[in-house]
């Protein structure tokens, strides 16, 4: 196996123990946090934490993928190219917080969501300091795995010892934004120690070269971002009895994001190398790779969304929460989207071709709060849902045709395989649905018969990664 294949399975190895046990983590508590705090106090964990976002990206604004590519690009700068970012990414948390206190008071009528906000707010501060970036283009997964699990597993610890009721909606909140900051000073303390120092300065010249590099990327992300949160800023600006409506939907969704963990998992793994490539034939050959690998799991994870969302629904969270069985049912057409979505994207981000990127957004986020406006009064948390369908789709004939001006090649027949391949591995369990014992076999039964499918027909061979990595 080359060094490069050896480094991408290892990028592999730390990026999925990471990701599963921290999201694991992060699940549990999530789950008991919505059945403790109830639907509307989970509806202000949404609506604060959607509204917290859009600062966060004032902080970030592309700056943490441009200063990974920087790294991976260029790993003898590292120390200079941490010591600017992190000065000006400081000084942005600080701008960002003082907007985010004016902007909650004047605007936020609920005393208890303007707590819950500024509590939340903390995260942005957390975010500036954070050095995943570093560490993922020196490809140095191992510490972004010990990070996550640690911020994942503290938070968990604290929740169940002190959160027990809607009124510690605050409390939950303060408790994670609490971890999460202390993690991030962590992280900081490991580089300080191991990697290099971080001068704090000002530096107009170097400012303004990150700028130039991430304000592409960051124009994605802020649209990414509207993507991600507009429907759960929209349902609170445009219904008056807005928790309720929000709390179901900020529950399904979360199980939604826990399930596309696998495409972050995926696309950390392969993006140093993506930005490495330079021919075309080596464009071609690792994107080859990295999309069957997002869309074979990006398929068997929309099936089970889909077919056991009701068992999954009833079984983790109370009875306030039957309505979000169908908002995931609906999600579920988003996820094999999203999951295709995510490897085009960052494909294109990583060839340095981000304004094809930020223009395909900039169409699915109008069309995504157009449809938003049209169904949230009459419909709630389902009219959003559908707008999210929606946008994710509009993204999805954006992106490809982006790619295929950048590679000449499509990928349709691949996406034609995994659902058929889905199908056929679902049809057998379909005989245990609605039974709760039936349902997990059922599960079972499905993941299994995917995996020896897509093993044996040679489409791809999920168990055999190290052979593929050598061709």
């Amino acid at each position: 196996m080359s060094s490069s294949n050896r480094k991408l399975l290892e990028n592999l190895s730390f990026q999925s123990i990471a990701e599963f046990a921290g999201k694991g983590l992060q699940a549990i508590y999530t789950i008991y946090l919505a059945n403790v705090l109830g639907a509307e106090g989970n509806g202000v964990f949404g609506i604060a934490t959607s509204t917290v976002s859009y600062f966060i990206l004032f902080v970030s604004f592309g700056i943490d993928v441009y200063g990974s590519r920087e790294v991976a690009t260029n790993n003898k700068n590292v120390e200079n190219n941490v010591s600017h970012i992190f000065s000006l990414r400081l000084l942005l948390a600080v701008v960002a917080y003082v907007i985010l206190i004016a902007f909650t008071y004047l605007f936020v009528d609920d005393i208890l969501v303007q707590f819950a906000i500024l509590i939340i707010g903390i995260n942005i501060f957390s975010n500036a300091i954070l050095l995943n970036w570093v560490f993922q283009g020196l490809e140095r997964m191992g510490i972004i795995a010990v990070r996550t699990i640690l911020v994942s597993g503290l938070s968990l610890v604290l929740v169940l010892l002190y959160v027990n009721g809607p009124e510690d909606t605050l409390l939950a909140l303060g408790i994670l934004s609490f971890s999460l900051l202390l993690n991030s000073i962590f992280m900081t303390i490991y580089y300080l120690s191991k990697i290099g120092k971080i001068k704090l300065s000002y530096s107009s010249d170097n400012w303004k070269r990150i700028a130039k590099g991430s304000i592409p990327i960051g124009l994605f992300s802020i649209m990414v971002s509207i993507m991600n949160n507009i429907d759960l800023s929209l349902i609170g600006a445009l219904l008056t009895d807005y928790k309720f409506e929000a709390g179901i939907y900020h529950a399904a969704y979360k199980i939604v994001a826990l399930a596309i963990v696998p495409s972050i998992i995926i696309q950390n793994a392969f993006f140093p190398q993506l930005s490495r490539a330079e021919s075309p034939e080596n464009r071609n050959k690792l994107y080859s790779k990295y999309s069957k690998a997002i869309h074979v799991v990006g398929g068997i994870t929309a099936f089970i969304t889909y077919f056991y969302s009701d068992f999954l629904i009833s079984n983790l969270l109370n009875s306030e929460y039957q309505g979000s069985v169908i908002l995931m049912k609906l999600f579920a057409f988003s996820i094999f989207i999203v999951f295709i979505n995510v490897s085009l994207s960052s494909t294109l981000v990583a060839w340095k071709m981000e304004k094809l990127v930020v223009y395909a957004t900039i169409y699915a986020v109008v069309m995504n709060i157009f449809i938003d406006v049209l169904l949230i009064p009459n419909y709630g948390a389902y009219g959003a849902t559908v707008a999210t369908i929606i946008a994710e789709f509009t993204l999805l004939v954006a992106l490809s045709y982006n790619l295929y001006k950048a590679t000449n090649k499509v990928y349709i027949i691949n996406i034609l395989i995994v659902f058929v391949i889905g199908l056929v591995s679902i049809m057998p369990a379909l005989l245990y649905i609605n039974q709760n014992i039936g349902n997990i076999v059922g599960i079972v039964t499905t993941v299994i018969l995917y995996v020896l499918i897509t093993h044996y027909s040679g489409f791809f061979r999920i168990l055999d990664i190290k052979k593929i990595l050598r061709t």
